[in-house]
């Protein structure tokens, strides 16, 4: 909880002076819309990254990852299709699934087994339903407010990232946590650095470009990618890989051409 707080302040740090210096000021947007941001970034930033780091202490990187990515969007298009209306049409409900089942090949490992109790594991896969559950409605929430009025994804950015860091200043001392890290070395602010200019800042920019231009559904559904970027690398890397896990790649390639031809 204290990276992802710190992640999210730097990555305020950094986006602060580059709004100021192009004119924008995300607060002096209608209130309406201000509160839907910062009600989204608190949903999906700050409960959704905290309920995610608290699955994998539970069930491993690969299974958290496998439950709230592919989760995720299938919450966002209910809650997008109810709420919003939108509701996406056969292809792109193919180019859905097939994303999402090139996703769920590549990171399900046959015979594979997690060695936690069964105690561990159901509150592994209750952390990570909740985090999906936080991400779908922190991207429905802010499909709602790019609807309602033309923000700028840096703005919307910035709110987001706002009511993150707040909900998650007052849950840390709720739950006996320091501010700050016993231990700060420069290995560990560097690696805090990187991973809010990198991931943070980055991310969720195009994050927001994309639910400003398309349904909640298939920008989460996008978004779920990510897994395969870093097998790519993991590749580039030396690391080897099944004709399994390539497959998943080839179909959630396939899938996300039906998500955008449709």
């Amino acid at each position: 909880m204290q990276l992802n707080f710190w992640k999210g302040l730097v990555a305020l740090a950094v986006i602060t002076p580059a709004l100021w210096l192009a004119g924008h000021a995300p607060l002096e947007m209608p209130s309406q819309l201000t509160a839907l941001l910062l009600l989204s970034g608190a949903l999906g930033i700050g409960l959704g990254d905290t309920a995610f780091f608290n699955a994998l202490n539970r069930l491993g990187e690969r299974n958290t990852v496998l439950v709230a990515e592919t989760s995720a969007p299938l919450l966002a298009l209910l809650g997008a299709g109810l709420w919003l209306g939108e509701w996406p049409g056969p292809l792109k409900l193919l180019g859905m699934a097939a994303v999402l089942g090139g996703v769920a090949l590549v990171l399900v490992q046959p015979g594979e087994k997690n060695s936690a109790t069964g105690r561990v594991l159901k509150a592994g896969l209750g952390w990570a339903l909740l985090a999906a559950l936080c991400q779908a409605g922190g991207a429905v929430i802010t499909r709602l407010a790019f609807l309602r009025a033309d923000v700028a994804a840096s703005d919307s950015a910035w709110l987001r990232l706002l009511g993150g860091a707040l909900l998650l200043s007052l849950l840390l001392p709720l739950r006996h946590q320091r501010y700050l890290p016993t231990r700060v070395s420069p290995r560990l602010m560097l690696a805090v650095a990187l991973a809010a200019l990198i991931g943070t800042v980055g991310g969720i920019i195009f994050q927001q470009l994309a639910f400003k231009h398309t349904q909640a559904a298939v920008a989460q559904t996008s978004l779920a990618m990510s897994v395969l970027f870093v097998l790519v690398l993991n590749t580039l890397g030396g690391k080897p890989s099944t004709g399994r896990v390539w497959l998943g790649v080839l179909l959630s390639v396939a899938g996300v051409g039906l998500l955008y031809a449709g």
